[in-house]
């Protein structure tokens, strides 16, 4: 994975190749993000690719909802 603040939010399992994030992303400060990735296939002569890889974020409703109640 590459370096920079994009690598600080996000983590690859090397061996699954899941992807998970480590912190809170903020939807309305950067909700795009690309990472350059590279992986091998652990052979005595390895052979390796690079790819990039973009995460879109879907934003989430962050505010409580308001209720007003009316007693008869």
């Amino acid at each position: 994975m590459g370096s920079g603040k994009q690598t600080d939010l996000f983590a690859i399992d090397i061996i699954t190749g899941t992807v998970t994030n480590k912190g809170n992303i903020d939807f309305e400060e950067n909700n795009v993000f690309e990472i350059r990735v590279q992986a091998s296939d652990g052979a005595s002569s390895p052979h390796t690719s690079h790819a990039k890889l973009l995460i879109e974020v879907l934003d989430m409703n962050d505010n409580a909802p308001e209720i007003s109640v009316t007693s008869l």
